[in-house]
Order: C-alpha cells, then sequence, then structure tokens
C-alpha cells in the first residue's frame, strides 16, 4: 500500500470513528443526538449540542439531497435566523417517527408535524417549512 493510500485509509477510519468526550479531547463537551422522522421517512430531523454549547436542530429533506453535494440540511439555533448548507455526510436515522399533529419541543425550538409537511420555530419567530414539494425559511 502506498504512503498516500494509507494516509487516506487512516484519515476514513478517523472520520468514521465515533467521538466521545474522552477521545474528542480534555474538556470537549459530548455530542447528544435527540430527534425525528416525518411520517413519510423523507424528513428527519437530530437535535444536536455543538461545540458552542448551544443547542440547535438540523433537518434534511432526503429528496432534496445531492449525490455530489451532499445532504441538503436546514439549520437553526434557539435564536437567529434559520440557515441552509450541503452537508457530505449522513444524519442519524435512528429515530422515532412524529406523527402528524405532534409537537416537539426542545431547548427553545419547536416542530410541528402536518400531513402538508413539517415547521420549526425558535424562539425568535424563525424558522422553516419542509416538505418534500418545497422549503423555505423565514
Amino acid at each position: 500500500m502506498s504512503r498516500l493510500a494509507a494516509a487516506a485509509a487512516a484519515t476514513a477510519a478517523c472520520a468514521l470513528a465515533p467521538v466521545s468526550a474522552s477521545s474528542a479531547g480534555p474538556g470537549a463537551k459530548p455530542v447528544s443526538w435527540f430527534g425525528f422522522e416525518m411520517p413519510s421517512g423523507n424528513i428527519v430531523c437530530n437535535r444536536g449540542v455543538p461545540i458552542s454549547g448551544e443547542p440547535g436542530i438540523s433537518c434534511v429533506v432526503f429528496s432534496e439531497s445531492s449525490p455530489t453535494k451532499g445532504q441538503r440540511s436546514w439549520w437553526m439555533r434557539p435564536r437567529g435566523p434559520a440557515r441552509v448548507r450541503f452537508v457530505l455526510g449522513n444524519i442519524g436515522t435512528d429515530v422515532r417517527v412524529l406523527p402528524h399533529g405532534r409537537t416537539w419541543r426542545r431547548a427553545g425550538i419547536t416542530c410541528v408535524s402536518r400531513s402538508a409537511g413539517l415547521t420549526c420555530r425558535n424562539r425568535d419567530g424563525r424558522g422553516f417549512f419542509l416538505s418534500r414539494e418545497s422549503q423555505r425559511r423565514f
């Protein structure tokens, strides 16, 4: 195996290894995921604790993902605007279904599941609407 191939294999192994507080270095906060998926299975959301320590939410509409750009992710924190970005990675999908008509609330973010789609808002009233047919920030 060439040095370049060995370096690529080692990098891939590190990227795929789970990160815990002990392996991330001293003072690192562990990542904890809580989330849900819509009944269609096309939309999945995870709540994580970013390095800043401020909770947020990130949602993916699988039908909007790109094989070259990655998963299109709508995300926001408890305050401030919603944002959209492509992420080369996979969102956690081992989550419970949020049935239509039900609400998910965590750390200043509220998401409501309806047959028309998912609406998530933060404390500032900013957020996004997601469905297979359309996605928008407000």
